[in-house]
């Protein structure tokens, strides 16, 4: 499978070292996993476009150094706009893990299926908005690599029926 998988992280300000750490970690496993299956994998960075400083640079620097499959793995410039992280979302990714409300908007947008891992209600509304809630982990009760990887699983086992839904969801909600 050479499919590319992206990812897009949030190390927000408020977490923890260790749960930094614990996302740290946990993402290398996971990316090793994707890679180990053969997917290329595209991180995708939003913190220069919401001006925030850039925690997530840093630790998908970490994740990088981490992985066994450098050569798998494309880090997307953070001088990208919005059109551009569009185009490669919807042209090279055939699924997405978002972290981020930003890249789940533009998974949803792209019509790429995607799983969100949630770190408050903003996230979790917006899967329900989707009428995907199962889509939806939460990073304080749920969050394991077990868990990305049950999730992944899911989501490349029901890719039809969600990138459908995503598109019809995406027509509704655009005549709003």
């Amino acid at each position: 499978e050479d499919a590319a998988v992206g990812i897009a992280l949030s190390p927000h300000s408020e977490f923890s070292s260790e749960m930094k750490d614990n996302i740290k970690n946990s993402f290398i496993e996971f990316t090793n996993y994707l890679t180990d299956k053969g997917h290329q994998v595209i991180y995708f960075l939003f913190d220069r476009i919401t001006g925030e400083t850039p925690r997530e640079h840093k630790m998908v620097q970490q994740i990088f150094q981490g992985v066994k499959h450098q050569e798998r793995i494309k880090i997307l410039d953070n001088n990208l706009n919005p059109g551009q992280i569009l185009y490669v979302m919807k042209n090279y990714c055939h699924a997405m893990i978002c972290m981020r409300l930003h890249s789940a908007v533009f998974a949803a947008n792209a019509q790429v299926p995607f799983f969100s891992v949630s770190f408050n209600q903003m996230q979790k509304g917006f899967m329900e908005l989707l009428d995907q809630p199962e889509l939806e982990m939460s990073l304080f009760d749920q969050f394991s690599v077990e868990e990305l990887k049950a999730k992944f699983e899911y989501l490349i086992g029901r890719h039809h029926e969600i990138k459908n839904k995503l598109s019809a969801k995406r027509k509704k909600l655009r005549n709003l």
